[in-house]
């Protein structure tokens, strides 16, 4: 299924010009030329990005930015306009925009950009779901698992603070050698010496109380 895509401009011409590129590109288009047109679109579909001209007829685009951003932050919104200012440029970003675009620009950077953006959203909703999933299995063994780096723990599970009656903000950051002592960790798996690496363990243990 495509990427939908609002093309938000007070110049018809080149909305629809601005389309026609971006259907050729395998997007699925939508364009509005006002604020209202913009809300009316919003309220019916769901967007994987925007790109939102500043200066509309009845609204101004940097509080349409933060509607949409409040109300879908998977959503990208990139401003597309012929009348950039600094102040304008600093305030996208402070919202959460993903990109500043100023009009006139060759039709690839704007294809580029979209590319990057929804590639970027699906990367952040699979890295959500993965979460999730693992949480869920997680929280489903009965074995303690660990997530550290370093040797200090950056996650764990329920069953781990169970098992050394700990609160988890008591374990995360702790040496995992605290709670198991002369514990030999693995080796990271990539030929990658850098502390950047993360390990993953599951830890079976019997409480000798």
């Amino acid at each position: 299924m495509p990427d939908t895509i609002l093309v938000v401009d007070d110049q018809p011409t080149f909305a629809e010009s601005l389309k026609r590129i971006l259907v050729g590109e395998g997007f699925a288009v939508d364009t509005a030329h006002s604020g209202r047109e913009t809300f009316t679109h919003l309220d019916n579909f769901s967007y994987s990005a925007v790109l939102l001209d500043l200066h509309l007829p009845d609204l101004n685009g940097i509080e349409i930015a933060e509607f949409i951003i409040g109300r879908d932050p998977d959503c990208a919104v990139i401003i597309l306009t012929g009348e950039a200012t600094l102040d304008s440029a600093i305030r996208a970003l402070r919202f959460g925009c993903y990109d500043y675009i100023t009009k006139p620009c060759r039709p690839e950077q704007i294809v580029h950009t979209l590319k990057r953006a929804t590639e970027n959203r699906f990367l952040k909703k699979e890295l959500t779901a993965s979460r999730k999933k693992y949480q869920r299995l997680a929280e489903a063994t009965s074995e303690g698992i660990v997530i550290f780096r370093s040797e200090r723990i950056c996650e764990t599970n329920r069953q781990f603070c169970l098992l050394f009656r700990a609160l988890e903000e008591e374990v995360v950051g702790v040496p995992l050698s605290t709670f198991i002592p002369g514990l030999e960790l693995p080796e990271p798996s990539l030929h990658d010496s850098s502390e950047a690496v993360m390990q993953v363990s599951e830890i079976e243990a019997v409480r000798k109380d």
